[in-house]
């Protein structure tokens, strides 16, 4: 994952591998505080590979022996750049379907609602508490719901627009 050999890591500080002292003293902390309270500890981090290229990581810690930590601890490092990278554009698209002007909602297979952007609640002229976690029924009443919105509902697939 980084680049190094055995040999350009043993007897080697791991500040080697973080992007700079900060992130080391970022990371650091935040294991330590998780290990005192849960007794592993987990961070996300920043490191370096050997090229210099950065990669993103979730780090967890376990001591060898719980009541002697010079026994030493082990490390686990897990690569998160491609989770972080999906994340971004999770927000971004979220971003997109808020500041749309059409009226988009999301129903799960119970007809009732995950989501729905800015326009669709001004257009029923409720609050995002009013809407998700409610059934359409609820929203739209029983007959509009059996008339209109059931219907789509049912036959829309994964891939459709309704």
């Amino acid at each position: 994952m980084f680049g190094y050999s055995k040999k350009d890591l043993i007897g080697k500080n791991t500040r080697m591998l973080y992007e700079n002292e900060e992130e080391y003293e970022r990371v650091g902390e935040l294991l330590y505080r998780h290990y005192n309270k849960k007794g592993i500890g987990k961070a996300d981090a920043r490191l370096k590979r050997k090229n210099g290229s950065l990669v993103d990581v979730h780090i967890c810690t376990s001591p060898i022996n719980p009541g002697d930590l010079s026994e030493g601890v082990i490390f686990t490092i897990l690569d998160i750049t491609e989770q972080k990278i999906t994340q971004k554009m999770l927000l971004e698209y979220k971003k997109a379907v808020e500041s749309s002007e059409d009226s988009i909602c999301v129903l799960d297979r119970d007809y009732k609602y995950i989501f729905a952007n800015k326009a669709y609640l001004k257009l029923r002229s409720k609050t995002w508490n009013e809407v998700v976690g409610h059934t359409t029924e609820e929203i739209t009443g029983k007959n509009a719901f059996n008339k209109y919105f059931k219907k789509q509902a049912d036959s829309a697939d994964r891939k459709s627009v309704v």
